[in-house]
């Protein structure tokens, strides 16, 4: 048993916390995509104290995601500098700090050098990280023939082939994390008929390439609609949208709600609300994973195998350019079988 190990035995004897400290930046996709190392840290660990380091990318995500018992969001301007100050703060208090990530970053390797814990787990392309580190996998690319979550996984179990239903993203109720938030998005949905299912398309999105224009999404919502597939049709836009979201409805050829939220906790709430999602690639599918939604995800060139969503029923069409050249048909026989399936 190696040295680490023994520590973390003598640990769980004692009682004492295993303080685990996790590095995880960039984009809410970026850290939806660690919660399956997350959880298997917590489902092996039950009694460790987990730290998330994450920058104001993503900071807004970690109240929902659960077994986070302390988070430290970087200060902003150069990253050097912000990994230079959160050292001295949290120098020598964790006995693991683990990299998130799936392939190499040079800067949060320097930082969890300055952290100087017992242990240390990084996806490394330098040969002295894999002497410096004690727990360094030596990794020249990311793996792009499977998911990012996986690859992430791998970095503490390696025998993995996929990723465990129990390890899935699962975000906790948003009527317990901001229900003043739920209360306001709840009444700005207005439906004639509560019982229909729930459908969220959205015109914004920062990939154009994976955005369906609205001649296109008008189609497509129509020929479903007149073919006795009904369901309530939320139109969700960032502010800066709402005029391709009224150019949507305009072209609907029955009734949609448009629905702008100011916050990113709303935004949570609306996913939470809705049942099935067509959608680019981007933020929302990850979010409506994390909510066990069903969902129609759109990637135009952006690798579909790396970055599906997790959890949920989520079905992927792919097109290596843009996803307004894929066929309309294709896409309604995908949305066939979301809206005739049942909700879980």
């Amino acid at each position: 048993m190696s040295n680490l190990y023994t520590e973390i035995a003598i640990k769980l004897m004692k009682a004492e916390k295993l303080r685990i400290a996790i590095i995880r930046r960039n984009g809410f996709g970026d850290l939806v995509v660690a919660i399956p190392l997350i959880n298997y840290l917590f489902h092996t660990y039950p009694d460790c104290e987990i730290t998330l380091f994450t920058d104001e990318r993503n900071s807004a995500l970690v109240k929902y995601i659960p077994h986070i018992h302390n988070h430290v969001t970087f200060m902003k301007g150069n990253r050097y500098k912000a990994y230079v100050v959160a050292a001295f703060k949290y120098r020598g208090k964790y006995d693991w700090v683990i990299a998130a990530d799936w392939g190499p970053m040079k800067g949060v390797s320097f930082f969890m050098k300055l952290l100087n814990a017992k242990k240390n787990s990084a996806y490394v392309n330098l040969k002295k990280y894999v002497k410096a580190f004690s727990d360094a996998k030596f990794l020249l690319d990311p793996r792009v023939d499977q998911h990012a979550g996986l690859t992430i996984l791998q970095l503490l179990q390696g025998n993995k082939l996929e990723i465990p239903e129990s390890y899935l993203p699962k975000f906790s109720p948003v009527s317990q994390v901001c229900p003043a938030e739920l209360t306001d998005i709840e009444k700005k949905l207005h439906f004639n008929d509560q019982n229909l299912q729930r459908l969220m398309v959205s015109v914004s999105n920062n990939r154009e390439s994976s955005l369906l224009k609205s001649d296109k999404m008008a189609d497509i919502l129509n020929y479903l609609y007149d073919n006795g597939y009904q369901f309530n049709l939320v139109i969700s836009c960032e502010q800066k949208d709402q005029g391709e979201a009224i150019e949507l409805k305009e072209k609907l050829a029955f009734e949609a709600n448009i629905v702008s939220t100011t916050s990113f906790d709303s935004f949570v709430c609306l996913v939470s609300q809705m049942d099935v999602f067509l959608i680019g690639d981007g933020g929302i599918m990850h979010l409506a994973g994390g909510f066990s939604k069903k969902q129609l995800c759109l990637f135009g060139g952006i690798n579909a195998t790396q970055w599906h969503p997790l959890g949920g029923e989520a079905l992927v069409l792919y097109d290596p350019v843009d996803v307004n050249l894929l066929s309309s048909k294709i896409i309604i026989d995908k949305m066939k079988i979301l809206l005739t399936s049942k909700c879980k």
